[in-house]
């Protein structure tokens, strides 16, 4: 009876652990996609920086860089550091 019932819990432990790593893996393919469009409309903007002007230039590009950042957090709103393990 228990070889019965630890099989079954190691099957379960099995399926868990692979549908975590499958959400884990669409979230970072999702990242990528975010950074790879992020770094693309940087390109774009770096290509036509005379037509769209400097001031404009520098404010796209910082909200560029902070888009990533901002939609972590917008995410995981209590993750600021991340690393910090002091209690709140």
């Amino acid at each position: 009876m228990h070889s019965l019932m630890i099989s079954s819990l190691g099957l379960l432990l099995v399926f868990r652990t692979n549908s975590a790593y499958q959400r884990f893996v669409e979230g970072r393919k999702i990242w990528e996609q975010i950074l790879g469009i992020a770094r693309n409309l940087d390109r774009m903007t770096s290509l036509y920086s005379k037509e769209i002007g400097i001031a404009k230039l520098h404010r796209i590009k910082h909200y560029l860089a902070s888009f990533p950042y901002l939609l972590r957090h917008h995410i995981r709103p209590r993750c600021i550091g991340c690393d910090d393990t002091t209690p709140d």
